[in-house]
């Protein structure tokens, strides 16, 4: 865990240093520190050693909460679609479960530490409107994605069809 987190937060700095800001770059840095904080999160989780579990818990699933609309973000900006409701509409609904998670007591059961993994219990009905959160806007974002994949494809034909023509 801890190496993994040294290593997703190498690569964040190393993309803010190497290449030129901008949406992209700073994208990628939020999402790999979002993942290199759950790793750290899960190591205190397991070992317990820096304050209390309940805590880390919360910290890393804020952590964690934060990726599917930075995903739904990235494809946005990948296929240079400025309407971005669905983006902020996103953030808002990552913004309520971060509050949820700091905020409400009791919302972990337990936690089951693993060899490579921490496995979290959530309240129940907690967890499965979590799992819809999480995963709808995962799904959204790949839908949305090879659907756009589908349009600059399409575009890209049409060119190189009229490039030959000429």
């Amino acid at each position: 865990m801890i190496a993994t987190m040294v290593i997703e937060t190498i690569l964040a700095v190393y993309t803010v240093w190497r290449y030129k800001m901008s949406d992209m770059v700073r994208l990628a840095a939020i999402t790999l520190l979002g993942l290199a904080t759950f790793q750290l999160a899960e190591f205190f989780v397991c070992t317990g050693s820096i304050g209390h579990t309940i805590e880390w818990s919360r910290f890393g699933f804020a952590a964690i909460t934060l990726l599917p609309p930075l995903g739904l973000h990235v494809v946005h900006v990948v296929a240079d679609k400025p309407g971005r409701r669905l983006v902020q509409t996103a953030y808002f609904t990552m913004a309520a479960f971060i509050a949820f998670f700091l905020v409400f007591p009791g919302v972990f059961d337990s936690y089951q530490c693993t060899g490579n993994y921490v496995i979290f219990h959530l309240r129940p009905h907690a967890g499965g409107i979590y799992w819809v959160y999480y995963f709808g806007w995962i799904i959204t974002s790949m839908v949305l994605g090879l659907k756009w994949i589908n349009e600059l494809s399409q575009l890209g034909k049409k060119a190189h069809d009229r490039l030959r023509a000429t």
